[in-house]
């Protein structure tokens, strides 16, 4: 039998995604792309409430109107009951159990759905994958939230963190080089609080893995809370010494006003963010900065706003991923009085989109002329390709070349979103 997997989300979705490619494959099944299926499986992301998923939903129906579909990745309760009332036959499965995908597949292609969505405690390292991209090795080291942020569901779809252990971690990270990975990304739901069930934390995890790796390939580091890494910042700053890390770190803001990060859940406030960028920085030269800005939440007053603002202009990230608050059923925001109109939502949106555009440009701009090396890592659109230079900035690159190709490069061209290279 045929499948195709179609994923959304972030890096630690792609991974579970892959393994369910890679455990259907192991059983059997054919992964297909682009040709006829029988079954279509459709990893989904919540992050932006259930909305954004039942338009994923319904437009994997369109597309595919007579297959029957499995629903996994990050599904609520409540998004579970909304796919009930869908006339078409879905099944829906929990990645916590990601080995029962086989069963739920085979019955699912005779027909009968299935609802499993358990919340147990599994260890999902070392499970056969099915890679998208050949290069690329998604390592996901955890499971689940150890934070209660009162407008995200994380923890309500996949529980109490854990960690998975650091020697089956090692070896996965082996294996995937073995395999031809030029590239390691470790990935969680919040990878700062790695091995603090372990007695350890994600610097101890980075440094294993480099030990135990004599190859010249590369390790990103995952999305950490800032209230996890702030404790033990000057060894995670000491892992980006090894020239194979990549100068880049994601550290989710989410607001620069701390009444809104109070209301939000949120342990740390925007003086420890500050705190946290200029020690890295001190630290790491060539650092890029990537970080989360949610306006609107429920509370936020035009001078709150205008604090982020002024933190994102402080701050300069080199990546910033900006939505408008909504409402995720099953949360404490959703409780809350909803004070932002829709309509400021985009505002504010389209505000802090506007200077983050700005502060981009600019600092894409001054890289013209500049040469770096850089890793082939990505097959882009219109024949292009995408290579990452040593602190993960995307460079576009038009011309013959391979996944998994090292070469020195000129930045020719700049916009506010990309970088554009040619061959030295």
């Amino acid at each position: 039998m045929r499948f195709h997997v179609i994923n959304q989300g972030c890096a630690a979705n792609f991974s579970e995604g892959e393994q369910i490619a890679g455990i259907l494959t192991q059983n059997g099944f054919k992964a297909v792309s682009g040709e006829p299926s029988d079954i279509t499986i459709l990893n989904l992301c919540t992050v932006k409430g259930n909305g954004t998923a039942l338009k994923a939903v319904r437009n994997a129906i369109k597309q595919y109107p007579n297959l029957p579909l499995v629903i996994t990745g990050c599904v609520t309760n409540d998004l579970a009951k909304e796919l009930k009332n869908i006339p078409h036959p879905i099944s829906i499965s929990s990645t916590n159990d990601i080995h029962e995908i086989v069963p739920i597949v085979q019955q699912s292609l005779r027909g009968v759905k299935i609802e499993h969505l358990k919340r147990t405690k599994t260890m999902k390292v070392g499970i056969p994958k099915r890679r998208n991209n050949p290069v690329v090795g998604i390592l996901a080291i955890s499971n689940g939230c150890l934070d209660q942020c009162t407008f995200c569901s994380t923890r309500l779809v996949k529980g109490m963190h854990y960690s998975y252990p650091l020697d089956d971690l090692v070896a996965e990270a082996q294996a995937l080089v073995k395999d031809g990975c030029a590239e390691i990304w470790l990935t969680g739901q919040d990878c700062g609080c790695w091995g603090f069930d372990l007695g350890l934390n994600i610097s101890h995890l980075a440094k294993a893995i480099l030990d135990a790796i004599p190859q010249d390939f590369r390790l990103r580091l995952g999305m950490g809370n800032p209230r996890h890494l702030l404790p033990f910042w000057e060894d995670l700053a000491n892992i980006f010494a090894d020239p194979r890390v990549f100068k880049f770190i994601h550290l989710p803001v989410q607001s620069g006003c701390d009444e809104v990060l109070h209301a939000m859940g949120r342990q740390h406030n925007a003086e420890d963010f500050r705190m946290l960028v200029k020690a890295l920085r001190s630290k790491i030269e060539g650092l890029t900065i990537s970080t989360d800005i949610i306006v609107g939440f429920p509370g936020e007053t035009p001078e709150g706003f205008q604090k982020t603002l002024d933190l994102v202009q402080e701050i300069q990230p080199l990546v910033c991923n900006i939505t408008r608050f909504v409402v995720r059923k099953g949360t404490a925001a959703a409780k809350f009085k909803q004070s932002v109109l829709l309509q400021e939502k985009k505002e504010r949106s389209r505000i802090l989109s506007a200077q983050f555009s700005e502060q981009s440009l600019k600092e894409n701009q001054s890289l013209v002329g500049k040469n770096f090396s850089v890793l082939v890592d990505q097959k882009g659109k219109n024949g292009d390709w995408v290579a990452r230079n040593d602190s993960f900035r995307p460079v576009v690159l038009r011309g013959d070349y391979q996944l998994g190709q090292r070469l020195q490069i000129k930045i020719v061209d700049a916009n506010a979103f990309s970088l554009f290279g040619t061959a030295i």
